[in-house]
């Protein structure tokens, strides 16, 4: 399968996975990803066999703010795994595909405390990694099927999830 699409799908299946376990609606549409009256999230996933560290546009930090003012803002940074490589995966077989999801929510404003990167053709970006998440200790952690959510204790989201 063609990797544009591939990505395209494998957000899709994410992002529909998301609001399931949140109650919050997913509509494709530009900005934020998940949004509701109170609560705003941005999806950035990685495949797992390509590490733990990934990139965040710049310009979201403030844009999304600005365009979701008063609500709780959260980014939703989820690793998955795959039962095979994504080039030998159908269309129809993506979502049954993933075997693992591991979806960590992060207060917005967590990422300011990082340099912005100009080096890409197309960003400038922002890059994070697993090993800068906060202590385990300071999220709430619910097990699913196939996967783990970790929300921020005293949050809106650990409301939901309990």
């Amino acid at each position: 399968m063609n990797t544009n699409i591939f990505k395209n799908l494998i957000e899709t299946s994410h992002l529909n996975w998301l609001s399931n376990i949140l109650k919050i609606d997913y509509t494709s549409r530009n900005g934020i990803d998940l949004v509701d009256d109170y609560i705003g999230i941005e999806l950035k996933s990685r495949y797992l066999f390509y590490g733990y560290r990934l990139a965040i546009h710049s310009y979201q930090v403030n844009q999304f703010r600005e365009d979701n003012h008063g609500k709780s803002l959260f980014w939703c940074i989820l690793f998955y795994d795959l039962s095979k490589k994504p080039n030998n995966i159908k269309k129809e077989e993506v979502s049954s595909s993933i075997t693992r999801r591991d979806a960590y929510f992060l207060e917005w404003d967590w990422v300011r405390k990082f340099p912005i990167s100009d080096k890409a053709k197309t960003g400038p970006y922002i890059y994070v990694g697993m090993k800068d998440f906060p202590e385990r200790s300071t999220f709430k952690h619910l097990t699913l099927e196939k996967g783990s959510v970790y929300a921020p204790r005293n949050s809106i989201l650990e409301d939901i999830l309990s």
